[in-house]
């Protein structure tokens, strides 16, 4: 019997540069929800990476904190469910400290679909 597919959230799932979050806010798709806003761009790596850009208007530093690490791990156990391998940059609202888990993953996950659509009929028109 496989074992299950580890998800883990490793150093190399995240965007760390500077030029990798101008890099999707400049090639990718936006998509918005009640919840968040998501940039999608293609990349190279063969697997998804997340990058989080919360504002200090979602609320003080424990509010900011409670929706990075909720937004990581309904990303942590959607990935699997996004085809492809996409760049996600999420801009979190406060609504997402709220939000049941199970509502926030299918948010990400449907999200995310919506963005990979978009960058495919962007590319089929040029």
């Amino acid at each position: 019997m496989a074992a299950p597919p580890r998800r883990t959230f490793e150093r190399r799932d995240r965007l760390g540069r500077s030029r990798d979050f101008t890099r999707v806010y400049a090639q990718g798709s936006r998509v918005a929800s009640r919840t968040f806003l998501m940039f999608v761009a293609d990349n190279a790596e063969g697997r998804h990476r997340l990058g989080l850009a919360i504002s200090r208007r979602v609320g003080n530093a424990v509010v900011r904190n409670r929706v990075k690490r909720r937004l990581r791990e309904a990303f942590r156990l959607s990935r699997h469910r996004i085809p492809g391998s996409f760049d996600l940059v999420l801009h979190g609202r406060r609504e997402v400290a709220e939000q049941p888990m199970p509502e926030l993953r299918e948010a990400l996950v449907v999200s995310a679909q919506r963005g990979a659509r978009r960058l495919k009929a962007r590319e089929k028109a040029t």
